[in-house]
């Protein structure tokens, strides 16, 4: 039975934040006034349409809030009874992965920190995901490194972690906050045992006991995805985060920034460098 509510109660209900709930709105109401006939539109309809918009749509994320506008608002308009059909639920915008940093994209410090309070479907991973997210999220380490942190290099005492060079980036020692050595501390002592079935040499592993892959991170990530319904929160996008945040918000030295980063090239870490203008 459809339910007569309003789109703006129907996301609240639906559990999005403050800042999603009115970054869909937005763009509810741009999609209002482009499709008046919205409730007739077909598949082809939905590209012909992100089509005529991608002239003043250069940034691929501004099309995509679009787009995930539009898939949310057929979301309300089937449960509301106004739709039966949902033309573009299938649809996706094809990216190219590009080395410019666009800072807009990106996600302050205090966006990052409400990436926090996971509903865990196996109590036993809620420590172990802490960590992971703890590690993107101070540490700005990519996927393999994460993956690939073996238990040696994770000096409690020292509280610091080593990270082994690649073929792109170099190796580093960063050290750990206070509220993670306690964390790390908790994860090694009590809860990682109750994971491995067999000795296993890495520091993150999963439900079966064995090395962590990218689709643990990568699903663990996507959980708090709906909060920023307008851009595209992602494992790499929150390294850029928080690199930018490094040079921008906390105002380290390039120097530091690119060490920590691992960057093997200045001019990388030079990317993330906000420009801002001067007034004359």
């Amino acid at each position: 039975m459809s339910r007569k509510i309003s789109y703006e109660t129907y996301l609240v209900q639906m559990g999005h934040t403050p800042s999603g709930v009115k970054s869909y709105l937005c763009s509810g109401n741009i999609i209002a006034r482009d499709l008046p006939n919205i409730t007739t539109l077909k598949y082809k309809d939905i590209v012909d349409y992100l089509f005529s918009k991608s002239e003043r749509l250069k940034n691929v994320n501004h099309k995509n809030f679009i787009l995930y506008g539009l898939k949310k608002y057929y979301d309300y308009l089937i449960e509301i009874g106004k739709c039966e059909n949902h033309p573009c639920k299938t649809l996706k915008i094809k990216t190219k992965q590009s080395k410019e940093v666009i800072h807009q994209d990106l996600f302050s410090t205090k966006e990052l920190q409400l990436l926090n309070n996971k509903e865990e479907r196996y109590s036993i991973l809620k420590v172990r995901n802490e960590v992971m997210l703890s590690l993107l999220l101070n540490q700005a380490l990519v996927l393999s490194e994460l993956k690939n942190i073996k238990l040696k290099s994770v000096d409690l005492d020292e509280g610091s972690i080593y990270i082994k060079a690649s073929k792109t980036l170099n190796r580093r020692k960063l050290y750990l906050s206070n509220q993670q050595l306690d964390l790390f501390i908790d994860y090694i002592k009590n809860h990682r045992q109750k994971l491995i079935k067999t000795k296993c040499d890495y520091f993150l592993v999963g439900k079966l006991g064995t090395q962590i892959g990218h689709s643990d991170v990568n699903y663990l990530v996507k959980y708090f995805g709906a909060m920023f319904p307008d851009r595209h929160l992602c494992p790499l996008n929150i390294r850029r985060s928080v690199i930018a945040n490094w040079l921008n918000e906390k105002q380290l030295s390039l120097e530091q920034v690119q060490y920590m980063a691992g960057h093997k090239l200045t001019s990388t870490t030079l990317r993330y460098r906000q420009k801002t203008l001067k007034s004359n």
